[in-house]
């Protein structure tokens, strides 16, 4: 005997906990599931399941090409050995000569800076994309200052989400510094009340990361005939203030062991890792050769315990960038044309795919989900 699910259940409780691909293919299914699964509803509830289920949440690794026309194509960060999907070219392709930078990334959108030029003439603009809907958004330029449009001033992005309005929005940070924030609902930009300016530059490195309605960025302090150092920024999604932490004492623990000008730091990656601020640094001697890679998680308190410590098993690693630490303890490595699964424990490394058509310029991590930006505007 079976019994029919009432179509509530079906609808609110259930296809919301599909994977997302399985979604999309049940749009053909009705008029009535096409017209409710496209809505701003139904992407909050498959969002709220995907961002709290373990099982589901797999980050997908985004890798564009440099090539005309640009093309992108994604890897699963937690089963690599599914190897590289099929490439697609951008939705905003239009033919003309043009880079792409990714900015930020959240909820599945990803903020993109586009760089064309038509007819000799350079045009700069902002787009939210979701690359699994192809669904995007060209953002509305400021009115007063366009500095964080410049491609010249190298500010860094933050995407997060406000529930008190149900609006998504884009900080930027420019080097000296200057605080921006654009609002997804009304598609306007507004400056912000920050620091006082100052005559220093701040050399932001990495992209930003998202925890706790606070955006983190990393910055090199530059000192004067001494190797950089680091700091961190961070930007409080409630009250709009910047503040400023601290970095383990990198620098002068490894020169206690191995002597001045032996080593020196190279940030690889600037993450959040198990709910938590994680800093991977390496150390390289006097030849630029890494001898050390150490993985570093900021407590609550600010202070920093360094969980990882490991020599890399081959002597030159220039180019080698982590891409993400797996469930597994595992860690997906980038290098010379390839995404390869670094075994800890066993200290081996498989292969996960090669690029041969392909020559990959930028790698990014996001989340599959249906919130499309077109579904915030204010009507």
């Amino acid at each position: 005997m079976t019994t029919d699910l009432p179509p509530d259940i079906l609808l609110f409780n259930i296809l919301p906990r599909l994977p997302v691909k399985s979604i999309r293919r049940f749009l053909c299914v009705s008029r009535q599931w096409q017209s409710f699964l496209t809505t701003p509803v139904f992407a909050k509830l498959q969002l709220h399941h995907v961002t709290n289920d373990d099982h589901q949440n797999h980050l997908k690794l985004l890798l564009l090409s440099y090539t005309t026309p640009c093309n992108f194509c994604t890897i699963d960060c937690e089963t690599p050995k599914d190897g590289l999907t099929v490439s697609r070219p951008l939705p905003f392709e239009d033919g003309s000569r043009m880079y792409i930078s990714i900015l930020a990334s959240l909820h599945g959108l990803i903020c993109i800076k586009r760089r064309r030029f038509i007819n000799e003439v350079e045009d700069t603009d902002l787009i939210l994309w979701n690359p699994l809907t192809s669904d995007y958004k060209t953002l509305s330029t400021p009115s007063s200052d366009k500095q964080c449009f410049n491609i010249k001033y190298r500010g860094r992005f933050g995407l997060y989400y406000t529930s008190s309005d149900d609006d998504y929005k884009l900080l930027c940070v420019t080097k000296y510094p200057k605080v921006y924030i654009y609002s997804l609902k009304s598609d306007s930009w507004r400056k912000v009340e920050s620091p006082k300016r100052t005559s220093k530059r701040i050399y932001f490195l990495m992209p930003s990361v998202l925890l706790n309605e606070k955006l983190y960025f990393l910055k090199e302090k530059q000192i004067c005939g001494e190797h950089p150092s680091y700091l961190i920024m961070s930007f409080c999604t409630k009250t709009e203030k910047l503040s400023e932490i601290a970095t383990p004492l990198f620098r002068q623990q490894r020169t206690e062991r191995w002597g001045i000008g032996k080593e020196r730091t190279v940030c690889k990656d600037f993450m959040v890792l198990r709910g938590s601020i994680h800093f991977c640094v390496a150390f390289t001697d006097s030849l630029g050769e890494y001898s050390t890679i150490e993985l570093w998680r900021m407590n609550a308190d600010g202070d920093w315990t360094k969980m990882i410590a490991y020599s890399p098993l081959e002597r030159v690693f220039r180019y080698e960038k982590p891409l993400h630490i797996m469930r597994n303890g595992d860690w997906l490595m980038y290098r010379e044309g390839h995404v390869y699964q670094r075994d800890m424990k066993k200290h081996t490394n498989d292969i996960m795919c090669r690029f041969k058509d392909m020559e990959i310029n930028q790698r990014w991590k996001y989340m599959e989900t249906l919130v499309s930006p077109n579904q915030y505007m204010t009507k």
